[in-house]
């Protein structure tokens, strides 16, 4: 499957959960509102590794790019 309908998936299943669950009754979505932080930089994700001396997932950092 490809990277951006991949996103658009997940997008489009937590978006049907935040419909289906206008009032938050699901495990963890009061804590999260089925909102995402905001996406992140290149430069954050390359500071974040090195500050940690790891290295992120491809498909994680492709995730906090693209989603938050």
């Amino acid at each position: 499957m490809e990277w951006n309908s991949r996103i658009e998936e997940i997008l489009s299943k937590v978006n049907n959960l935040k419909i289906k669950d206008p009032y938050f009754k699901l495990f963890g979505a009061p804590n999260h509102r089925y909102y995402f932080n905001p996406a992140k930089a290149e430069k954050e994700l390359q500071a974040f590794e090195n500050r940690y001396h790891i290295q992120l997932p491809e498909e994680y950092r492709y995730f906090l790019k693209h989603i938050g």
